[in-house]
Formats: C-alpha cells, sequence, structure tokens
C-alpha cells in the first residue's frame, strides 16, 4: 500500500573548532529545541536584513556543554533518526538518509563519527543485525506474524561518486575500472549502479571489515590521486531480504527494504569574485553535482506545494548523484535528510544557504511502498503440494501424513537456507581475500614494540587508516617497481623514493637523489640520514603525510595530525605572517590600554564631579553630564576599537588557514605543470584589494587600514618559464583568486590522471584543446593598481582634488589616479555650503558629493607592452553604496584622459561623519582585453582622426621646411657667386687704366650680379 510522505529535515549544529576558538568567532546560530527552530542572526554589516527563522522536524545543538539538558550528543541523533530507519526497514519501506553542509560542518560525525562517538551508519547496521538474531530467537516480529518463519538476508555495498564517477569501494584501487561504473534504470526497481559489487554478510564484524576497506580504498585515492574527501559523494547501501513462511500456508514473501546511507560533498558557497568567474566553474564536474541536486529539490517543491498545476519535470538525469537519489528524493522511500551547519558568524553565509536548501527539502513528497513480492516458485511448489495434502486427507492417516508433510517442507526450507548461508559465507571469503595486504587491517591489534608508518589526511576520518608496519632492517618506500616494501601514491613521489632503516632503538630516514622528502617540515639531504622518533611527521613528495608511530610509546605532546606537518612545512612563511601578526597584536593592544586609560580618567572626574554637587549644583550638573557625553563617547569608541581589533584578528585567522591549504596544492600545480611541460609557475601572494567598511563587517568611520583594504590570498600564475612571455597577464604573470586556485587545481588532477593513464595523449578527451585545458585561460581583467584618497577634508565642507599614486600588489608605485570630489550642501534647506564649517552641523540634511575621476598617469606601458591588454577601467564604492564603474572602458595608453563625473547623495549621519575622517575611498585601477564603451571608442577614434591630421600637417610643415632649406642652400651659392663678382670689381677699380674702359668693366661685373641674384 502506497503512503504520501514527506522528507523529514533535522538540523545539526556542531561545536566550535579550534581554529575558530582562536580566532575568537562568535555564534550566529541559535537554536530552539522547544519548537524545533532555528534562528540565523545576520551579523553587524552583512548582506541580508534581519535574522532568519527556520522550522524543521528535528533540531540538535551539539555546540552546548555536555552536561547541559539541550545538549545534542550521537545518541541523541540516533533515537530519532536510527530507530525510524530501523522501523522502516522492518516495515518493508526502502530508506534514505543523506548528510548536507559544507566542509567541516560536521557531516561525517553525524553519518559515521569517530571513535567511540559512533554515528548513524555503524549503529544502524550494528541494530539491524542485533534485531535479526533477536526475532531469529523469536521466531516472529519484522515482516512475520506468530508463528511464521522468518530468514534474512543482507547485502552490502559502498560507492564513491567524485568528478561524475563512481567507484566501488569494494575493489581495490589497482583493479578498478578507470572510466567508473554506469547507471543503469529497472523498471521494477529503479536507477541501479551496474557491475557494483553487493557482499553478502551475515554479521556486524563483516559489515565492520568492509566499511574499513572501503574507508582504505578511499584514503589510497586521496594520498595517490591526490584526491580531496570532501568533494566526493560517499553512499553506503545495505539490501536488507526478509524472507516469511507461513507455517500454516507455507506460502514465502520476500520484503525487500534499500537503506542509503549518503555523506554528501562540501557544499561550499562559491565565492562572487572568486570561482564564480572561472570559465571552467559551470562545466566543471566538482560542483555538478550539488547543483543538480539542488535543481531537483526545487523542482521537487514546487510539485509538492503546487495544486492543480502543470508539474515541472525533475531533471534527475543532470548528474550521476540525483540519478541514483531518485527513489530517495520523490520516489519510493522514506527519506531523513541531516543539514549540519557552523555555529560560527565566518560561515554566515554558507550556513544560511544550507539552511535554505534544507528548508525547501521539507515540501519534497515520496510516495513510499512496501516492497513485498510473492516468491512466484514458491508458491507454485507450494500449490502443488497443498494438493498432494488434500487428496492425502481422504485417507485413515492423513493427519499424520500432514504434519510428516510440513516437517518435510521445512526440512528442505532449512537445507536450503543453510545452503544459502554457506554461500555467502564463502562468497564472503572470496571477497575479503582481495583486500590489499600491504595495509594492516583495521582493527588488527599492534604489537608493543612495534613500529609503524601512519598515514596523515586533512580529513580527520581518513587519517590513521594506512598502517604500514616497519620490519627490521630496511624498509624501501616509493610509487612502483621492485624491491619495495612500501607503495604509496601521489604527487611528486619517485619510483625508489627513499628508505626507512629500523634500528633497535629508533627508524633513520634516507632520501634518494632527485626525491623530495621532509622531516617535521624540513627538507632532508639526497643519501644522508636523519633519525626519526615517536611522532615524527614525514612528508614524501607534495602531499603524502605519515608519521611514525612506536606502539606502547607514550606520547605527551600535542596532538600530531595533518595541520601541524603543514605549519611545519611551510613554517618560513608562518613565522613572518606570525611576527607580522604579533607586531600588529602589539599595536591593537596598545591601542586598546590608550582607550581604557581615557575612559579610567573621564570616570574618575565624573566621580568627582558628583562628589562636588553641593551649592553650586546647576553649573557642577551642567559639567556633570557633559563628562557624561564624553564618557559614553569614549565607551563607544573602545568598543569599536574591539569589534574592529576582532574583525582584524579572524581575518588573519582565517588567512592563515587558507595558507596553510594552499601551499601544498601550490606545489603541487607545480608538479604537474613541470611534468606536462606547461612552462607555468605558482606562488602565493598577499593582495590588498580595496574594500568598503561596511561590506568587511565595520561600522562606518571604524579607520585603520582594514576599513579600505582586505588582505586576500592569491596565487601568481607566470607563464612561458623563466624567459618569460605568453598569456594574458602583466610581464607575463596573472593572479589567481584562491577560490579559482582551488577549483583549477581539482581539473589539474584529473587531466593529469588522463594524461598518465593515456600515455600523454589527450586526443578525444574533454581536456583536449584550450578550452578543456585548466592551466590555459584567456586574458581575464587585471587589477592592475589600487589607490587610496583621504577624505577628511570633506567633513570640513572643502574640496579634494589630489593625484593620488597607484599601487600593484607588490607595493610598488608606478602611478597616479587624478580625483577631484566636491561637496555642496542640498537646495532649499536654508544652508549653504560655504557656511558649513563642519558637517556635524547639518547633521539630517542633505548632502551632494560631487566626484570627477579626472584620468590616469603614468601607466606601466613597458610592462603592458606586447599583452592582450587594450582597455583600462576604474571602479570604488563609496560609503555602502553601489560600486561605481568610472567612464566604462578606456583605450590603454600612458596618460588616459576620462573626466567622469557622478554626483553622490547622502543624508549626513554621524556614520558619514566617522567615515570621512577615519576611512579613505579606495580605487582600483583595472585593465582588460574586453572591448571599449562606445563612449570610449568615440573618443578614441575622434583622437585617432586628430592624430592623423596632425601627421599631415607635419607631413606638410616637413616639405616646406625641406623647400625652404632648399632655396636657402641655392641663394648662398648665388651670394657667394655675387661676392666673388664684387671682389672682381673692387679689385678693377685699383688699376690705373683709363676712365672709359673702367665703366665698361663695371658695367659687365653689375649685369653679372644681377644674372646671379634674379637667376
Amino acid at each position: 500500500m502506497a503512503s504520501n510522505v514527506s522528507v523529514k529535515v533535522a538540523v545539526r549544529m556542531r561545536p566550535f573548532n579550534n581554529n575558530e576558538k582562536a580566532a575568537g568567532s562568535n555564534q550566529c546560530i541559535i537554536m530552539n529545541k522547544e519548537h524545533n527552530q532555528v534562528v540565523i542572526k545576520n551579523p553587524e554589516g552583512k548582506e541580508g536584513g534581519e535574522d532568519k527563522v527556520f522550522t524543521y522536524d528535528y533540531v540538535y545543538d551539539s555546540c552546548l556543554p555536555e552536561e547541559d539538558e539541550n545538549y545534542a550528543g550521537q545518541d541523541t541523533v540516533w533515537d530519532d533518526l536510527g530507530m525510524e530507519l530501523l522501523e522502516a526497514a522492518w516495515a518493508g519501506y526502502n530508506y534514505s538518509l543523506f548528510a548536507y553542509g559544507q566542509t567541516g560542518s560536521g557531516k561525517s560525525h553525524s553519518m559515521v563519527g569517530f571513535g567511540e562517538a559512533r554515528g548513524v551508519i555503524p549503529r544502524a547496521c550494528e541494530a539491524i543485525f542485533k534485531k535479526m538474531r533477536g526475532d531469529g530467537e523469536s521466531s516472529g516480529g519484522g515482516g512475520g506474524k506468530d508463528g511464521d518463519d522468518v530468514r534474512y538476508k543482507v547485502e552490502a555495498s559502498m560507492l564513491e561518486i567524485y568528478n561524475e564517477r563512481i567507484r566501488d569501494l569494494f575493489v581495490p584501487m589497482n583493479q578498478q575500472d578507470k572510466g567508473g561504473l554506469k547507471v543503469r534504470d529497472s523498471p521494477s526497481t529503479g536507477a541501479y549502479v551496474f557491475g557494483l559489487k553487493k557482499i553478502p554478510v551475515v554479521s556486524y564484524s563483516q559489515i565492520e571489515r568492509l566499511m574499513a576497506f572501503g574507508t582504505k580504498n578511499r584514503t589510497v585515492a586521496a594520498t595517490n590521486m591526490n584526491e580531496t574527501s570532501s568533494r566526493a559523494h560517499t553512499i553506503f547501501c545495505i539490501a536488507f531480504v526478509q524472507t516469511v513462511v507461513n507455517r500454516d500456508t507455507m506460502k514465502a514473501n520476500d520484503i525487500r527494504s534499500e537503506i542509503s546511507l549518503v555523506d554528501l560533498a562540501g557544499s561550499e558557497r562559491v565565492s562572487r569574485t572568486g570561482a564564480s568567474g572561472d570559465r571552467l566553474v559551470e562545466g566543471g564536474h566538482i560542483n555538478k553535482s550539488l547543483s543538480a541536486l539542488g535543481n531537483v529539490i526545487n523542482a521537487l517543491a514546487k510539485n509538492g506545494t503546487s495544486k492543480g498545476k502543470k508539474k515541472i519535470l525533475v531533471p534527475y538525469r543532470d548528474a550521476v548523484l540525483t540519478h541514483l537519489l531518485k527513489n530517495s528524493l520523490g520516489g519510493n522511500a522514506k527519506t531523513t535528510m541531516i543539514a549540519a551547519v557552523s555555529p560560527s558568524e565566518d560561515s554566515y553565509a554558507e550556513s544560511l544557504s544550507t539552511l535554505r536548501y534544507a528548508d525547501r527539502a521539507k515540501a519534497i513528497q515520496n510516495v513510499a511502498v512496501v516492497n513485498e513480492d510473492a516468491n512466484e516458485k514458491l508458491i507454485k511448489q507450494l500449490r502443488a503440494e497443498m494438493q498432494s495434502l488434500r487428496r492425502q486427507l481422504e485417507g485413515k492417516d492423513a493427519k499424520l501424513d500432514l504434519e510428516a508433510e510440513r516437517e518435510k517442507i521445512k526440512r528442505e526450507l532449512e537445507e536450503k537456507f543453510q545452503r544459502e548461508l554457506q554461500e555467502k559465507q564463502a562468497l564472503w571469503e572470496k571477497e575479503m581475500n582481495g583486500v590489499d595486504g600491504g595495509v594492516e587491517e583495521e582493527g588488527l591489534e599492534e604489537e608493543v614494540g612495534g613500529m609503524y608508518l601512519v598515514n596523515l589526511n586533512e580529513d580527520a576520518a581518513l587519517s590513521g587508516v594506512l598502517k604500514y608496519k616497519l620490519k627490521a632492517g630496511e624498509n624501501w618506500v616509493g610509487s612502483g617497481g621492485g624491491g619495495l616494501e612500501i607503495v604509496i601514491g601521489g604527487m611528486g613521489v619517485v619510483g625508489k623514493h627513499g628508505c626507512l632503516c629500523r634500528k633497535e632503538v629508533g627508524v633513520e630516514v634516507v632520501s634518494m637523489v632527485g626525491a623530495r622528502t621532509l622531516v617535521n617540515g624540513v627538507v632532508i639531504e639526497a643519501g644522508v640520514k636523519t633519525r626519526v622518533g615517536n611522532m615524527d611527521r614525514l612528508i614524501f613528495g607534495n602531499n603524502s603525510v605519515f608519521k611514525i608511530v612506536f606502539v606502547g610509546v607514550e606520547w605527551g605532546g600535542e596532538e600530531v595530525d595533518w595541520e601541524m606537518a603543514m605549519k611545519e612545512a611551510n613554517s618560513e612563511l608562518l613565522k613572518a605572517m606570525s611576527a607580522a601578526n604579533i607586531e600588529k597584536d602589539e599595536e591593537e593592544e596598545k591601542e586598546r590600554k590608550e582607550m581604557d586609560a581615557k575612559v579610567k580618567v573621564l570616570e574618575e572626574q565624573l566621580r568627582a564631579e558628583r562628589e562636588k554637587i553641593g551649592d553650586n549644583e546647576a553649573r557642577l550638573k551642567g559639567q556633570q553630564k557633559e563628562l557624561e557625553e564624553k564618557l559614553e563617547t569614549q565607551i563607544k569608541e573602545t568598543e569599536k576599537l574591539l569589534r574592529r581589533q576582532e574583525k582584524e584578528r579572524q581575518e588573519r585567522s582565517l588567512i592563515d588557514r587558507q595558507l596553510l591549504h594552499t601551499l601544498p596544492l601550490v606545489h603541487e600545480a607545480n608538479g604537474i605543470s613541470e611534468e606536462m611541460l606547461k612552462q607555468m609557475k605558482f606562488s602565493v601572494k598577499l593582495v590588498s584589494k580595496a574594500l568598503d567598511p561596511l561590506e568587511f563587517g565595520l561600522e562606518a568611520g571604524g579607520g585603520g587600514e582594514g576599513d579600505v583594504y582586505k588582505t586576500e590570498v592569491c596565487v601568481v600564475v607566470f607563464r612561458g618559464g623563466e624567459g618569460g612571455g605568453g598569456g594574458g597577464g602583466i610581464g607575463g604573470d596573472e593572479m589567481w583568486s584562491h577560490e579559482k586556485f582551488h577549483n583549477r587545481i581539482y581539473i589539474m588532477r584529473e587531466m593529469y590522471h588522463e594524461w598518465k593513464d593515456r600515455d600523454g595523449d589527450l586526443s578525444g578527451t574533454e581536456f583536449e584543446g584550450e578550452e578543456g585545458d585548466p592551466f590555459y585561460d584567456p586574458p581575464s581583467d587585471y587589477l592592475l593598481g589600487v589607490a587610496r584618497l583621504q577624505l577628511e577634508a570633506l567633513k570640513y565642507m572643502l574640496d579634494v582634488d589630489e593625484a593620488t599614486p597607484l599601487v600593484d600588489y607588490k607595493g610598488s608605485s608606478f602611478g597616479e589616479i587624478l580625483v577631484e570630489m566636491v561637496p555642496e550642501m542640498g537646495e532649499g534647506q536654508g544652508v549653504q555650503g560655504e557656511d558649513v564649517e563642519d558637517l556635524e552641523e547639518v547633521v539630517g540634511k542633505n548632502l551632494g558629493i560631487g566626484v570627477r575621476v579626472k584620468g590616469l598617469r603614468g601607466l606601466p606601458m613597458g610592462l603592458l607592452k606586447g599583452s592582450a591588454y587594450k582597455s583600462v577601467y576604474v571602479k570604488y564604492r563609496f560609503f555602502g553604496g553601489d560600486e561605481y564603474l568610472v567612464g566604462g572602458m578606456m583605450g590603454l595608453k600612458m596618460n588616459v584622459t576620462m573626466d567622469w563625473k557622478e554626483e553622490l547623495k547622502f543624508v549626513v549621519t554621524k556614520d558619514l561623519c566617522e567615515f570621512v575622517v577615519g576611512a579613505a575611498l579606495g580605487f582600483e585601477v583595472w585593465v582588460s582585453a574586453g572591448v571599449k564603451s562606445e563612449e570610449a571608442e568615440a573618443e578614441e577614434v575622434k583622437a585617432a582622426v586628430e592624430e592623423v591630421e596632425g601627421e599631415e600637417e607635419e607631413e606638410e610643415e616637413e616639405d616646406e621646411v625641406t623647400t625652404l632649406k632648399k632655396e636657402n642652400e641655392e641663394l648662398r651659392e648665388k651670394l657667394a657667386q655675387a661676392m666673388r663678382l664684387i671682389e672682381v670689381l673692387k679689385g678693377a677699380g685699383g688699376g690705373g687704366g683709363e676712365e672709359g674702359s673702367r665703366t665698361v668693366a663695371n658695367l659687365g661685373v653689375a649685369k653679372g650680379v644681377d644674372s646671379i641674384i634674379n637667376g
């Protein structure tokens, strides 16, 4: 019988983690258990308006102290959700439980758990077998009635979806199908994975071993193939079949239940300035599954709330995950969703997204049906037997014969079940023989005095899964080849990487030539023996992280984990940052103490004034009121300072975490680039970007550098090897955001593995050509530099006219932006701008600020020469308003004239007054390969025409000058000839000849001179 049931939703909030505690993060989520409500508070300055309230079926607050009566631990979750799972399974319903939330929100803790705090999956498996044993003894319960015989069959399977490929986790990694398994559809059972191994199990201990083996496979993939577990979906399936035989009719029915326990990948929100602008992110497989899941939930929610309207087509086939979860979402199953959230306000946006996601899921309607099918073959046999029994009833020993026949049938069924049980056990042993013998079995007791190499992983659930026992003498480590005791993979691990030589009192590590090995964060020299002790950390290659464990030796130090190893490996950079942070903290502490001292002085003055009140009461009360106002203002300033300092500490903590996770990935990207001959180098940079204080979550006028610039972790991409060249960056380098780089590294890994599998040939794959190549990037807009314009003059209604220096991400100055700002009071207010000496005098009145960006001067055309960039534009944001694009894109040259004007209108407030005093206006100058605006094109055409006309005029002038020069030379020559004739004439006058002859001679010379000059 079918029944419509809604998807049930539970929300669980984890405790603060160590990083959040260290950063002093505030809690932004409050849970009301009585009304099953979740209130998410809007942190100061964040977008989104007021607090949001959501109601769910269950709410679990694990952020409370454990002794609190409202604290929700693993037992609480199991009592609500686990028992419901068992009831559904025994009744014959399909049941799905899936966990959703950002990475680190506690999904895996709820589903799997750690140590003694076991999650839903292991508890459910154990409870199923406990209940089966109980039913076996009583021969009742489950799907049968009293007096029925019930037999059970349990099969387990485990798969992982990574990059839209299905991997069977019960198959060793070296036997996996490289293309992954495929999803098929069955008319009776729905979607299933073709070729997925389903292993029969007869005890909980067998399931434990299978889960351990599946987890090992995940760990091997995470280590050898550099995959991140938070980007994969894991599904553990239990096929539970109850065969019920009615003793009276001997009719057998199979009641089947499929239990799907799904741990979804992390649902990180893609930053609007990060990977969301990446050309590969939308088509990439990494976000495809969760995007498709969101679309499916939206469509089902609309269908569930619409009455009489046309139903929306649900896009199940858009992704492998949604195709597999078709029964769980809107199909034949009872489904519960656990939405995991973080309490920290740093995760406000992600938590709000998760809560909205879960809220939509409540509207989904499933149609659950008891999966009860008659065994047709057995029915025919039993019918034949019944006919035989009826004939026997006609005889005198009918009753005895009937009982004998029943016993005979019962014995046959018992024998059949025993045979099946033996076959399952044999199959189990055969399947488990595939476990990799090189890895110690999970749960295997380690001998005291033994020495082990144990893996460390970013995902705590995968740390400690791989254990390699070190034998006495040499233990060679590498990625492949003969003579290796320990085979590991991962970027940068070579065939014969190094040797761990076990001694009587310790272990010596030797790294081979060309192999990168770190001991406690220090790169060891090839061929040099380095002694390591208990809990020392080793990194082989780029990201294969391990620790040495001496069994039986106590360890009193701090917890040894992946994060500790990464901090050691990048200690130089982190130390430099730590020193800067300490200096910053000291400055902040000094500033705080000065503020406290001012408050104490004012409090003391106020106390003294209160004691003086007597004869001169009115005057003293006025002074007291003035002191109280000063004290209140000073307290507000102190509170504002503390809020700003807390924000800055949180920001630094976030940067530290991002650096810690980005640095090893940069090493990996460089390794892939080098091996694939991409001629690209990656390096991490901290970049300051212009930012409005309100966007940073601070009050306007908070003051300080943090108000205008926000430091971000970015990755500089240098193309073209040592010689430079190529690429869309400046001088060969580009800037990738933290989010964009993380998105690309996952695609780089997939491309690299495909390249290795195909012996370097990517023809016919999704990575063929530039469009699918994660290393290739068409020229994208590049942040050339930022400028900071002080605004204090506006408070006193003075004009601002500045040539403000531009600074690039390296801190180098390279040019100027010319800006003019003119404040004016609004009309009709009875106040003229020239009459206002301070903005605080006109609080509540309208103010206009004319902003004029006149242009840019001194752009680095030498660096830009040869790049793809053709245009330049400027943008800024003022006092939490819209982001302004200054004049569109302009033609790129050394000096750019913009003359862009905009009038900004405000109502004067105290916040605005404080903003213009303590803050500055940040301008960002970007270059682009994109098209220019129509105005810019028109200006450029006009300039080009003027340039051509100017060139023509110059050519005409040059021709005229050439002609004049030629004429001048001819005149000079004529003059020289004339001068020679004149000299002859003078000589003729000096002789003593007759007068007539001299006259004739002079006349001849004069005619000669005239003919020379006049041509």
